[in-house]
């Protein structure tokens, strides 16, 4: 799930809106009669359905000349052991290599003549491929036909070594680029300490020794748990009637032995057993955040970094991922590839307070969840740096009003009235939440002040980790 960028909040009214009164005119804010949000339109009605196979069908059909169809399988980083760490890396290049039934040059060339194009995310849940092209209708399908069988054809990948060889370079970048960005580093330090022992202690990018350790029949073995069962795959379609498209999926993936992994062009050796784990370690991801206080510090010559993160709710309680959403926005606005400062830096400032950045985030998976906030200073040191981001958490929370919360619901409204337009987020936000946009704003209107406040301060309440590097001078728990 899309990172929550924040910064801290303050009193003072952006866009020309007077700083004295200390209200501005929300088209969301609450009154008396409750609140009253932006319609973002009434269109939007999600049907599912479940082939024999196992496989859930989603769609929206949106009022668009393009249609995406995605699909989800649960085979993220979290699915991965000792074995096959960093699989799911590889399998985002692979698709575009050689299959059993298509090789690579002609999934690419079928998906150009009928206009269409394929991309592929790898996160710590999913797997994700997401074909859009023109809209099928009664007289023209073929384009639907072809994004269909496109992408059953990359569950069926050939694996040859050269091919593993050849997308092994692609991983080692991607391993070193996330290395290199200090939020990414620190956020996957955040993960490990939070949910050690699980898989969401993985970070979605494989790392440098997994990347050069992986072959060809461990890859296959990951494929084959996690490629072959029904309940791991979801289709979600945006810009289809449903009944068109549960038809052509049902068509290519509808029977149970649709999903059969066929055998790879290499000889399958069998892997050595892995041990199972200690049984301490035999829990669900959801129930391994620490009991105590966490500090890891990485000392550099670089400016203080750090996250500072709690136990947060997962997306089987998506009214608590929601509200720490809001929470969220109401410390700030932007994403860790589209930084805004905002108002956390400029408050922090005025109070003498040196904080160069900062934004909060929420991760939420299907059983757990993080939220933390990230904040950097090239002139003090991590001691200071953490007192600060602190105190300005403690006081947004302790100044929580009726204003902060409509605000950050039009922020939330705006992000869900613009996925209809960004398809890969539109379909994840399907998958994850099982929600329209519509819906996903309905339900962020509908929380309270006291909805949020009881949900932040049962946040902030739990155990902290701490993940920090740079000058760490003067950070202690």
């Amino acid at each position: 799930m899309r990172a929550v960028s924040v910064s801290i909040r303050s009193a003072v009214v952006q866009r020309g809106y007077s700083v004295q009164t200390g209200r501005v005119p929300f088209p969301g804010q609450r009154s008396a009669a409750g609140a009253a949000g932006v319609s973002i339109g009434t269109s939007e009605a999600l049907e599912r359905s479940t082939l024999e196979s196992g496989v859930e069908v989603l769609s929206v059909d949106l009022p668009s000349p393009t249609t995406t169809i995605s699909l989800f399988l649960k085979a993220g980083s979290r699915y991965e052991d000792r074995q096959t760490a960093g699989a799911a890396s590889f399998f985002k290049y692979l698709a575009y290599r050689n299959g059993v039934d298509k090789t690579g040059l002609r999934l690419v060339r079928d998906l150009e003549h009928v206009g269409a194009t394929l991309s592929v995310c790898v996160d710590r849940e999913n797997i994700a491929y997401h074909i859009t092209g023109l809209r099928p209708n009664a007289a023209h399908d073929i384009g639907l036909a072809v994004m269909v069988e496109s992408l059953r054809a990359v569950l069926q990948p050939t694996l040859l070594e050269y091919e593993v060889a050849n997308v092994r370079t692609n991983v080692l970048h991607d391993s070193d680029a996330r290395r290199a960005r200090s939020e990414d580093s620190l956020r996957d330090r955040l993960h490990a300490e939070a949910f050690a022992n699980t898989g969401l202690a993985h970070s979605p990018s494989a790392t440098a020794t997994n990347a050069a350790q992986r072959t060809p029949q461990q890859l296959h073995r990951f494929a084959q748990e996690r490629f072959t069962q029904g309940s791991h795959v979801r289709i979600v379609g945006t810009g289809i009637e449903h009944a068109t498209l549960t038809r052509s999926v049902n068509a290519v993936l509808g029977t149970k032995d649709s999903l059969n992994l066929r055998a790879p062009f290499f000889e399958l050796r069998s892997l050595p057993p892995i041990p199972s784990p200690a049984r301490s370690a035999q829990v669900s991801a959801g129930s391994t955040y620490p009991k105590h206080p966490v500090l890891v510090r990485e000392e550099d010559d670089g400016p203080a970094q750090l996250v500072l993160g709690f136990q947060g709710a997962g997306l089987n309680a998506p009214k608590d991922v929601l509200a720490l959403r809001l929470l969220a926005e109401v410390l700030g606005s932007g994403a860790i590839d589209d930084f805004n400062p905002g108002r956390s830096a400029n408050r922090a400032s005025r109070l003498g307070r040196s904080l160069g950045s900062a934004y909060a985030f929420v991760d939420a998976y299907s059983d757990a969840g993080l939220f933390g906030i990230y904040a950097s200073s090239d002139s003090v040191s991590g001691g200071d740096l953490l007192s600060s981001v602190q105190k300005e958490v403690k006081a947004t929370i302790e100044a929580l009003s009726e204003d902060d919360v409509a605000r950050a619901q039009n922020q939330l409204q705006a992000h869900f009235a613009a996925l209809p337009s960004q398809r890969s987020r539109y379909a994840a936000a399907l998958a994850a939440y099982g929600a329209t946009a519509s819906q996903l704003s309905s339900s962020a209107l509908a929380l309270s002040l006291q909805d949020v406040q009881r949900i932040a301060q049962r946040t902030l309440q739990s155990v902290p980790i701490i993940a920090a590097r740079g000058d760490v001078s003067g950070l202690r728990l």
